[in-house]
């Protein structure tokens, strides 16, 4: 069963969610992460993350649905300088437009922030990687797209 959960580490560490409800972790690693979204049974629209309520039609017939795990890199950047207060994570790191087959395009993280290994239109994988160590020294993870 997938977790949205925390859980431990080998290592014993807790690793938390950066937030609830924005993906499922797979409980093996014979099965991927997927992004939790919703579509309108109205208007077949579909947003992540998930809404109560259709963006596009203003219906609350939405159903949740998972995303991915697959997409492909429509743009991307890479952030070299101190950012807003707030992050915690390394710098420079890699961001990324990420066109998902269900017709979504969302900004991730990405997993490379090398310019010369990243290239427009190339397939991403989804993962569930640590953003971050609180000050009690536990992951804090959430979702990044690596290049396949």
């Amino acid at each position: 069963m997938p977790s949205t959960g925390n859980d431990s580490t080998n290592s014993g560490n807790q690793r938390i969610l950066i937030e609830e409800g924005l993906f499922l972790i797979p409980s093996s690693s014979a099965s991927d992460p997927h992004l939790i979204g919703s579509k309108c049974r109205n208007c077949e629209e579909v947003v992540f993350p998930r809404q109560a309520g259709c963006p596009n039609c203003c219906s609350e017939n939405v159903e949740e649905i998972l995303l991915g795990p697959k997409g492909k890199l429509y743009s991307f950047t890479n952030v070299n300088r101190p950012v807003p207060e707030g992050y915690k994570g390394p710098i420079p790191y890699g961001v990324g437009l990420v066109d998902l087959p269900e017709g979504v395009r969302i900004v991730a993280h990405l997993t490379e922030n090398d310019p010369e290994k990243l290239k427009v239109g190339m397939d991403l994988m989804l993962v569930i990687d640590k953003l971050f160590e609180d000050p009690e020294g536990h992951e804090i993870v959430g979702f990044k797209f690596k290049p396949l």
